[in-house]
């Protein structure tokens, strides 16, 4: 509990930070560079101080074979969205007839 408040506290504070990463003398062809470059810093911070940590501490606590089943099980999830969505067509032709439903 006192970590996560910990890394929030980071967070925000980078948040923050960020803020005064803004262009001087923005170009007239990019009006939104500061706010882009505002949000660059904060997804760059967010991605060195919270996800890479939470990534390499995943591939160290869990072996290769949990991880690929891990991702079998969200490509599976995904492949059943996108078989659901060809489905709405008129007929599933796509799919074998065991599949759907026929």
């Amino acid at each position: 509990m006192i970590k996560s408040r910990g890394i929030v506290a980071v967070l925000a504070g980078g948040m923050l930070l960020s803020a005064c990463s803004t262009v001087q003398t923005p170009i007239k062809q990019d009006p939104f560079e500061g706010f882009n470059r505002t949000v660059f810093t904060v997804n760059d911070k967010a991605d060195q101080y919270a996800f890479r940590p939470v990534a390499k501490a995943y591939n160290w606590a869990l072996p290769q074979p949990i991880r690929s089943g891990i991702s079998n099980v969200f490509s599976n999830v995904g492949a059943a969205g996108s078989s659901a969505i060809a489905c709405t067509s008129r007929s599933c032709s796509a799919m074998p007839a065991s599949m759907a439903g026929s």
